[in-house]
């Protein structure tokens, strides 16, 4: 039962991390947003607001859906698909109108969970990752090297 716990924990947070959606009550739903690539690194901090729904297991892998991070930055927006192919180690794929990230993700002792991915559309050439403890995390999008 513990262990159970843990993991049910664990995976909560991994899904958290990767959850992406920026609340902001007064924003114009007919707004799209559109990729920027930049030329500096932007770090921005975010919330996660809620948890994340278990949605199917395949090949003894577990996937996720997530939602909502209040964050100041509208490319961390979006759905995501957590796979869990074990209790400390998965892949992610975050979906919006401006693109998409899509990478892996770990827990590393000390630091939290990590994920590193790429941008795909719109967000073509950038880096995306992010690091932290639940539910605050610290995102960084920068050009890829």
């Amino acid at each position: 039962m513990r262990h159970s716990i843990h993991l049910i924990s664990l995976v909560l947070v991994v899904l958290m991390i990767v959850a992406c959606g920026e609340v902001d009550e007064a924003a114009d739903d007919s707004t799209t947003t559109t990729a920027v690539p930049t030329t500096e690194p932007t770090s921005v901090t975010g919330t996660f607001t809620e948890d994340c729904t278990f949605t199917h297991r395949e090949s003894g892998v577990s996937f996720h859906e997530c939602r909502n991070v209040e964050t100041s930055d509208p490319r961390i927006d979006g759905v995501t698909i957590v796979a869990m192919s074990s209790p400390s180690a998965g892949t992610f794929e975050v979906t919006n109108d401006g693109g998409g990230w899509e990478g892996t993700w770990e827990r590393q002792s000390g630091l939290g969970v990590v994920g590193v991915g790429q941008g795909t559309g719109g967000y073509e050439g950038l880096k995306y990752r992010y690091q932290g403890y639940p539910p605050n995390f610290t995102f960084t999008i920068e050009p890829m090297p």
